[in-house]
């Protein structure tokens, strides 16, 4: 590294991509105080190697400003920059914006380095503070300040005082009395107005949750929730705007519920974007909260009709499989199996370009669950029939064979006990299996004629 006094060098910049604008306003204040400043790409040179020039920028530099920020902090690019910083002895200086925490990695190499909190953003006021640490000196003297009118004016020979005369300790006295009644005042009316001015932007940021708060919960009232929702995201962090958040977000989607369950009153594109403004909220909610536990089982279902009304089929029948794999909800189990049966046949039919053979074995995992569970379920009959019919027909013999034979077996009804026989008789003959598709095709004529009302 070249030398580290104040004149010498640059001020090398070490920010995110995604952090170009902050990174250009603080470049252009600082360099409107004087002070030469270095960031990427604007100082690399067209064709040059970029690590390279990272690499010299930071070896040519006199101090580092790190601009931590949530994008900063998942950066790989930036925690090299400051390794190699901190390796080549260049002084850093972090700069939080947005009360970003410094992960774990970024910890290692700045916990020594004093920071500056930036609570209210790159404001003309900190950017003056930061280009005033970086004009002062790297290293101070322990001599006391010299007052500016006695540094101007010639030194006068003082009359010598004999030393342990009575004059000598008075002079050394009197000095001393004076140095110590002076410090007391300068340290009070300093932190006076360190404390007024942490007063002021506690008052300043009450006042901004204040009035965004307010913003939120009349843009909600106007049913306008994304706007309600970008409001309190901007606040992020503070206590209040989040538990608003969920809140809003929660009377949002019940609202979205309600007006969309009313949707198919209507025609067409209408009704698609009240689901899919539905579908939007369910999924932020997902996002920032989860959809686990017994709490959120109404907003799973919820979110279940928003992808069936939409007709992504086969997703809703994931949701409803999320609850059947959940031990505790036991309770909502059959009627997600039901759900899940249901999404996915509509999946076969509706669907194109799915995981057929993924889609076919959630179906029938489903219903072997509500059939080892729920053996008197009323659903279990129609269900596997339906999945019979669909497995013949999308080319899953095996699958239809092996419904087909159970529902033959286990039910008293003739007309289901003949259509039963039949598709073991096809899936057979699918199969390749001649013979025994001759016997389930005699078995099913026989079925066949039991019923007379049968065609």
């Amino acid at each position: 590294m070249q030398g580290t006094s104040p004149g010498a060098g640059h001020i090398f910049i070490s920010h995110s991509t995604r952090d170009m604008d902050s990174s250009l306003r603080v470049c252009a204040h600082l360099e409107t105080s004087g002070l030469r400043c270095w960031m990427a790409p604007r100082d690399i040179r067209p064709g040059s190697d970029w690590a390279e020039a990272i690499m010299m920028g930071i070896a040519d530099a006199r101090a580092m400003i790190l601009l931590l920020t949530s994008s900063s902090n998942q950066s790989a690019q930036v925690r090299r920059e400051v390794e190699h910083a901190v390796n080549a002895g260049v002084p850093i200086i972090p700069v939080v914006l947005e009360g970003a925490e410094p992960s774990m990695a970024l910890r290692y190499y700045i916990s020594a380095h004093q920071w500056m909190e930036a609570p209210e953003g790159l404001t003309d006021a900190f950017l003056g503070t930061l280009a005033g640490s970086l004009r002062e000196p790297a290293s101070r003297t322990a001599e006391a300040p010299v007052p500016p009118e006695a540094a101007s004016a010639p030194r006068q020979p003082a009359a010598p005082v004999p030393a342990g005369s009575p004059g000598a300790s008075n002079q050394q006295g009197a000095g001393s009395r004076r140095r110590a009644s002076r410090l007391p005042r300068i340290v009070l009316i300093v932190a006076v107005m360190v404390v007024i001015v942490f007063a002021l932007l506690f008052i300043r940021k009450v006042s901004e949750v204040r009035r965004g708060l307010g913003l939120a919960n009349r843009q909600a009232e106007s049913g306008d929730w994304p706007a309600a929702l970008r409001t309190l995201e901007e606040m992020e962090g503070n206590r209040a705007a989040d538990s608003l958040r969920q809140r809003l977000l929660l009377q949002g989607i019940s609202e979205s519920h309600r007006m969309a369950l009313d949707a198919p009153r209507q025609e067409g594109e209408a009704a698609r974007r009240r689901w899919a403004a539905l579908l939007a909220l369910l999924q932020e909610y997902a996002s920032d909260y989860g959809l686990d536990g017994e709490q959120e089982l109404e907003l799973t279902w919820t979110l279940g009709e928003a992808l069936s009304a939409l007709g992504a089929h086969s997703d809703a029948g994931d949701v409803y499989m999320e609850i059947v794999w959940n031990d505790d909800l036991e309770h909502a189990r059959e009627q997600a199996c039901v759900m899940a049966c249901r999404s996915y046949q509509r999946a076969f039919d509706q669907e194109e370009g799915i995981d057929s053979a993924e889609v076919r074995a959630l179906q029938l995992e489903a219903l072997e669950i509500l059939a080892e569970e729920h053996p008197e379920s009323e659903h279990i009959l129609p269900l596997a029939m339906d999945a019979a019919r669909q497995c013949l027909a999308t080319g899953f013999p095996d699958d239809a064979l092996r419904l087909a034979i159970p529902l033959y077996e286990s039910s008293p009804e003739p007309v289901i006990r003949s259509e039963a026989a039949l598709i073991a008789s096809l899936a057979l003959e699918a199969l390749g299996d001649g013979e025994r598709a001759a016997e389930w095709l005699l078995r099913a004529q026989l079925e066949q004629e039991q019923d007379p009302g049968q065609t």
